[in-house]
């Protein structure tokens, strides 16, 4: 699998989005965050592409659609995922 790293887009909505990639986040925050999703489930990570799909599927279940529910602004993945948790429901693009 390779990594494809968007330069340059004229898509707006993908431009405001470049603050939730995760290599963009702080190193303890993507700590933290793995370790919340794989104590979560126990996930079949011998294959990548497996893994993407499972944690993709993982995602996708942890909350019911709501599509007015914005996360609160500076959310991080890791509060969506706890606030999720305690049956808050959100957008689609917060699974993105």
């Amino acid at each position: 699998m390779k990594k494809i790293k968007i330069i340059e887009s004229t898509n707006l909505h993908l431009n405001e989005m470049t603050h939730h990639h995760l290599d963009l986040l702080d190193p303890e925050e993507r700590k933290k965050l793995r370790e919340y999703v794989m104590g979560s489930k126990d996930f079949h990570i011998s294959h990548e592409p497996t893994f993407f799909y499972e944690a993709m599927d993982w995602v996708h279940r942890q909350w019911d659609h709501h599509g007015i529910n914005q996360a609160p602004a500076g959310s991080s993945s890791l509060d969506i995922l706890k606030r999720a948790a305690s049956g808050e429901r959100f957008r689609c693009v917060e699974y993105a």
